[in-house]
């Protein structure tokens, strides 16, 4: 009974790991979805800029504004560096915690079938002490049924 306590207790904190890098596993997923998102909307900024740019060349040209929009085209591909870079660090992060939850899932996995070796164990070590001791009574019965 003991060792059933064990392994079901081994089995439940093998469980509660698995789940907690599966949590940190969907954060870390959501981090790098957040910066490729980010990106996109960097993206999506420059090319509203770079139109903004050509109809005001075609309309009426402005020095002051063609500089401002330089500014910021500039400043917009900078973000989209920095962005480059700490999503390429996300993503090293996201692939070390895939590795952390697969290694927490074969180690659940690996008490599963251990709880369940021992389930049946114990099982059939019960059914062998219930075969045993009716054997013991029909050898008894059998001894008092002959000396009467």
């Amino acid at each position: 009974m003991s060792e059933e306590f064990r392994f079901k207790t081994l089995k439940r904190v093998r469980e509660l790991r698995e789940k907690e890098q599966q949590r940190e596993f969907g954060k870390k997923q959501q981090k790098v979805q957040a910066i490729v998102e980010r990106i996109d909307g960097i993206e999506s900024k420059k090319h509203d800029a770079i139109d903004l740019a050509d109809r005001e060349r075609r309309e009426l040209f402005d020095l002051q504004n063609d500089f401002l929009i330089q500014r910021y085209l500039q400043s917009l591909h900078r973000n989209k560096a920095y962005a480059t870079v700490e999503l390429a660090e996300a993503d090293r992060q996201l692939e070390e915690q895939r590795q952390v939850m697969l290694k927490a899932m074969q180690e659940r996995k690996m008490m599963d079938k251990l709880y369940e070796k021992h389930k049946e164990e114990s099982r059939l070590e019960e059914l062998r002490e219930d075969t045993k001791r009716l054997s013991e009574i029909a050898v008894l019965r059998h001894g008092r049924d002959k000396q009467l």
